[in-house]
Parts: structure tokens; sequence; C-alpha cells
């Protein structure tokens, strides 16, 4: 009997308080939802934040790069195909997450600064670097593209000058090479010019250590212009379209980058003098 009387008291109290039970199933129901939304919903608020800032950075905020100073030799296939494998490890030690946001691929290969000890104007220094794809996203305004001509780069020797076989005025290795029309400009060269050059002692990959290069030579060949100097191609580096001014206002220093063939760089590893490489790997924010 007592059972069944505490059974019947509590259905009155339920009839009685039937507003406040509701109101206390609402509640629950409602704190149950919002507790299993709330990380589904956090999620998605982050990841929608992250795809807006991707896409709002410039590309070279958002890509991989992996830069190394070395010398790579330039393998079985010459050009610059060991130091493309190179690139091809490293993108092989990518976690699956971030190789399948990669959608490209761009290597670059510099030389040591060179020095130019008769400029046409101000005080030059120039740079010889290959980028995969540059003539494909410029066009040629004059001349033509450079080629290799098949002659290593000699080198001086250490603390001391000549190519190594006792000529005393050997005669200079031609490096041929493209300028954008804007470097061209203002370092005051045309193509069919000719710039001597030798290794810039100031340069970090070489600070410290006298290294001579054997006469050497940079021939103009060619001028090229940007199809968009805006493009995301030359996002973070436009070293290749404009000089950069180092020095003094009284004695400013041209500092300019001349693009040359990957067939060349055969002939540019016989100085002996390092390279920069770097990998750039282009992030898709719509993946």
């Amino acid at each position: 009997m007592r059972s069944v009387w505490a059974a019947a008291l509590l259905l009155r109290r339920i009839r009685a308080d039937r507003g406040s039970l509701a109101l206390l199933l609402v509640v629950v129901a409602t704190t149950s939802f919002l507790l299993a939304a709330a990380p589904r919903l956090l999620n998605r608020v982050t990841d929608d934040a992250l795809r807006t800032s991707l896409r709002s950075v410039t590309s070279a905020e958002r890509d991989v790069r992996v830069s190394q100073s070395a010398r790579i030799p330039p393998g079985p296939g010459g050009g610059v195909s060991a130091p493309a494998s190179q690139g091809d490890r490293l993108a092989d030690g990518f976690p699956s997450t971030l190789a399948a946001l990669v959608s490209g691929r761009t290597m670059v290969v510099t030389t040591v600064r060179l020095d130019v000890p008769q400029p046409p104007i101000d005080q030059t220094r120039l740079s010889l670097r290959y980028q995969d794809g540059l003539t494909e996203i410029t066009r040629l305004v004059a001349g033509r593209w450079p080629e290799s001509r098949g002659v290593p780069l000699q080198p001086g020797g250490f603390w001391g000058g000549g190519d190594g076989t006792g000529a005393a005025n050997p005669p200079p290795v031609t490096v041929e090479a493209a300028l954008s029309t804007v470097e061209a400009r203002k370092i005051g060269v045309g193509v069919g010019d000719r710039l001597g050059v030798a290794v810039d002692e100031t340069d970090p990959l070489v600070a410290g250590t006298p290294f001579f290069l054997g006469p050497t030579e940079v021939l103009v060949v060619g001028l090229f212009e940007p199809l968009d100097p805006n493009a995301a191609d030359w996002s973070g580096d436009t070293s290749l379209l404009d000089v950069a001014l180092t020095g003094s206002i009284f004695r400013p220093i041209m500092n300019a980058t001349a693009y040359v063939s990957a067939a060349i760089y055969p002939d540019l590893f016989a100085s002996g003098l390092p390279f920069r490489y770097e990998w750039r790997f282009h992030t898709d924010p719509d993946r």
C-alpha cells in the first residue's frame, strides 16, 4: 500500500509541476544539443577562418619553401636533374596532410654573387639564376633566350689567379644570360653587351674563403618582361625583374639577377663555387 501511495503522490506532483518539468526537459535537451554541436561548430568556424586566411595572403606567405646552400652535382642527365631530384626527395618527406595541399613546384638555382669590376654606370653585382618556367611567364622583347656554349667556368684557385694552366692571360669564358628590361636599363646594358665578372668576396657563401674565378664574362643575349608582374609567380621574390639597391645614397650598389638556361648548370658547377638552391612548393587554398 505504501508503494501505491507513493506512486499516486508522484503522479500528483508531476501534474502539478507539469510546466516546470517541461522547462527542465527543454533545458536538458538544449544543453545536450549544444554540448554535442559545439565541437563541430568550432571546427567549422576554424576551418572557414583558415581558408579565408590562406586566400587573403600572398602565395609567398602560404607556400612551403625549402632552401639550401651547397654544391649538388649536375647528375647523369645533365642540366639541373640532380637538384630537381633533391626536390623530389623533399616532397616525399612531407606528411600526407601537407602533400595533399601542394599543387605545383618551382625550383630556383642561384650562383654566388658576382662583382662587375667595370660597371657601365654604378657599382654592380650580378647573380646568375635558373628558375623553372621563367620563359612561360615572361615575353622576350629583344634578342633570344640564353644557351650553353659547353665551356666550363674555370676556377682561379685559392690565393691566386690564372686559369690553373699557367696561362697569364687566358681568354674569358662566356656565359650567356638574359635580363629584364628594367634591370638592363638600370645597370646600363643591352643585347650584345659583355660584363666581365669576378667573385664578390662579400657574399656570405664565400666570405672568409678567398676564392678566385678564372676569367669570365656575361654576355647579354636577351631582354624580357613579365606577362603579369603581379602574378603569384613573382610573389615574395622579384629579383629577376628589378635591381635591389644597397650601399649608400652617395655610393649605390646595383644588385641584379640574370636568367641562365638549365643546360649551363654543369658549366657553372665546374667553377667550384657553391650555389643557393630553393624549392618552392605551391599550396592550393581550395584543397
